[in-house]
């Protein structure tokens, strides 16, 4: 196989010009192609280290290698599954954590990627009913008292409106 898009002969190469001419020209009038074969040995170093930094950077072609798989690393590392004795902590499969990292890492979430992601998981339609009120009684212990020692009143954290 040859690669014509990258090497050492051409107007773009690095080899000077006059040597791309002798090389088409002995392959052309003498039927000579030593000096191509020879420099083939080289493209097929090159292209080979193309190819290794191409394939580095494409998180499809490292599904094949599970063990040298970096993708997969840096999005378990988003999740909270840097190291391997982090992954299978409940009954979530990591690879859904993974799969979702967007929807789990994203500042606004809402009912829809909720539901996007429990519809893909369990494989049923789903609905999400938003809002829905309900009272709750708040044992005596839990009520606030201003000015009491020790106690910062922050409305939504420490603090609970109503009685």
């Amino acid at each position: 196989m040859r690669g014509l898009f990258f090497g050492l002969f051409g107007p773009n190469a690095p080899l000077p010009l006059h040597l791309t001419e002798y090389v088409l020209d002995r392959q052309r009038n003498a039927k000579d192609s030593t000096f191509i074969a020879f420099a083939d040995i080289f493209h097929h170093r090159m292209l080979s280290l193309f190819y290794r930094a191409w394939a580095d950077a494409q998180p499809t072609v490292q599904l094949d290698r599970p063990a040298e798989d970096r993708f997969r690393l840096y999005m378990g590392a988003l999740v909270g599954l840097s190291t391997p004795g982090l992954g299978d902590r409940d009954a979530l499969p990591d690879q859904y954590k993974q799969f979702f990292a967007g929807r789990l890492l994203a500042q606004a979430r809402n009912a829809d990627g909720l539901r996007s992601m429990v519809e893909h998981f369990f494989g049923i339609p789903v609905r999400i009913v938003e809002f829905v009120t309900e009272w709750m009684r708040l044992p005596a212990s839990a009520h606030l008292r201003l000015g009491g020692a020790g106690e910062v009143a922050s409305m939504g954290r420490t603090a609970v409106m109503g009685s």
